[in-house]
C-alpha cells in the first residue's frame, strides 16, 4: 500500500516523445512525482528532477511545505497510503486498516496528473496520452464485483483534515479518481467515495475524471464546501444512496461543461434508505449550486430524481441537456421538493 505503479496499458512514463530534448527542471515550487518502472532503482527521490522523482505520492504531498506548493504526476497509478498510528499512548492492538486508506490534501496544494516524465511547463501534460489515476483499488483486482471491491478503501481523497477547519484552496487537474467503495448495506455511512470535501476547503476540479466509486452519500464527490469549481470534468458509473456521482450538502458548487453518465441512486434494503438523484443530490439551504452547459446521461434512481433530485435551496441548471435518465417514482430528469427553487 503506498506503493505506486504504472499501467501496463501505458507507454513507460520514463520515455519523452524526443529522447533528444534536454530535460529541463521543473518550475520553483513544484515537486515531480513518477513512479518506479518494472526493475528501476531510483536511490535519490527528492522530487526535483523526473530522474530524481518521488515514486511515492503520499511522500511528496508531506513535501509540500513552504514555497512548495505544487505536484506533477506522471502516468501511473497511485494507491493511498496505510492510515497513520493514533496519538500516543497507541491502543494495544492497533494496526493500519487498509479501508481507511485515503491521500490526505491539506491548502494550499495543486496536483497535476498527465505528465510522461520529461515536461518542463505545465500546458505539455496530457492526460488522455498519460492518463494518471488515483485509486483505491489497493490490489488492482477489481473487475466490478461488489467482492472484487471489498478490500478497497473508502475514500480515495479527502480534501481537510477531519476534526478541525482548514481554510484555503485545493486544485486537481488531469487526473482519475477511482475506486472508493462502501457496501451500501452496511452502516458505515460513508461520504464522498472518490472525493470528500470539508468545510472551509475551496476546491477546484478541472480535467477530471471521477469514475467505479460508491459511498452512502455522494458517491463520485461529496461536499460541504462554499467554494467549489468543477470544469471540463467527466462522472461516470458512480453509486450511492443520495447523489449517485454528487451529493452537496450545506455547501455550493459550480460545474460547468462536465457530463454525468451511468451513475445511479440505488436502494439500500438494510438501511430501508431509498435512492434518490441518480447523478446529483442537493441539500444546501442558503446555496445556489449551479450546472452550466453539463450533459446528464443515462443515470438512474431507484426513487426520485433519475438525474438530479434536490431536496432543499435553489438550484441553477442552464444549457444542459438530459437524456435516457429514469426513476422508479417521480422525475426522470430533475426531481424539485417543496423547500426547493429551480431557476
Amino acid at each position: 500500500l503506498g506503493n505506486d505503479s504504472s499501467p501496463t496499458d501505458v507507454e513507460d512514463s520514463s520515455e519523452a516523445d524526443d529522447p533528444e530534448a534536454p530535460i529541463l527542471p521543473p518550475p520553483d515550487g513544484v515537486l515531480l512525482v513518477r513512479p518506479l518502472a518494472p526493475n528501476e532503482v531510483r536511490p535519490t527521490q527528492d522530487g526535483l528532477s523526473w530522474a530524481t522523482a518521488f515514486s511515492d505520492l503520499s511522500e511528496a504531498i508531506a513535501s509540500t511545505t513552504g514555497a512548495i506548493h505544487e505536484l506533477w504526476l506522471a502516468q501511473g497509478i497511485y494507491h493511498p497510503p496505510l492510515p497513520s498510528p493514533p496519538p500516543a499512548p497507541v491502543p494495544n492492538g492497533w494496526s493500519p486498516n487498509p479501508h481507511e486508506s485515503s491521500f490526505i490534501l491539506e491548502p494550499p496544494l495543486i496536483i497535476r496528473g498527465g505528465f510522461a516524465g520529461f515536461e518542463s511547463v505545465a500546458t505539455e501534460a496530457s492526460p488522455e496520452l498519460h492518463p494518471t489515476v488515483l485509486s483505491c483499488d489497493l490490489n488492482e483486482d477489481d473487475d466490478g464485483s461488489s467482492f472484487s471491491r471489498s478490500d478497497n478503501c473508502r475514500t480515495v481523497v479527502l480534501a481537510g483534515s477531519a476534526g478541525t477547519i482548514t481554510e484555503g484552496s485545493v486544485a486537481l487537474d488531469g487526473l482519475a479518481v477511482d475506486g472508493g467503495y462502501t457496501n451500501l448495506n452496511s452502516d458505515l455511512d460513508t461520504r464522498g467515495g472518490g472525493i470528500k470535501i470539508r468545510a472551509g476547503i475551496a476546491m477546484e476540479l478541472s480535467h477530471i475524471v471521477v469514475r467505479n466509486n460508491q459511498a452512502h452519500e455522494g458517491g463520485g464527490l461529496y461536499s460541504t464546501s462554499t467554494s467549489l469549481l468543477v470544469s471540463d470534468s467527466r462522472f461516470e458509473s458512480n453509486a450511492a444512496i443520495l447523489g449517485g456521482a454528487v451529493a452537496l450538502r450545506s455547501g455550493n458548487g459550480q460545474f460547468v461543461d462536465t457530463s454525468f453518465e451511468s451513475n445511479a441512486a440505488m436502494h439500500s434494503v438494510a438501511l430501508n434508505r431509498y435512492g434518490e438523484g441518480g447523478a446529483v443530490f442537493v441539500a444546501s439551504a442558503g446555496n445556489s449550486p449551479q450546472f452550466n452547459r453539463c450533459s446528464f446521461t443515462s443515470n438512474r434512481s431507484d426513487r426520485d430524481g433519475g438525474a438530479v433530485a434536490s431536496a432543499m435551496g435553489p438550484i441553477n441548471i442552464a444549457g444542459s441537456q438530459f437524456q435516457g435518465n429514469e426513476s422508479a417514482r417521480s422525475g426522470g430528469a430533475v426531481s424539485i421538493h417543496l423547500e426547493t427553487d429551480m431557476i
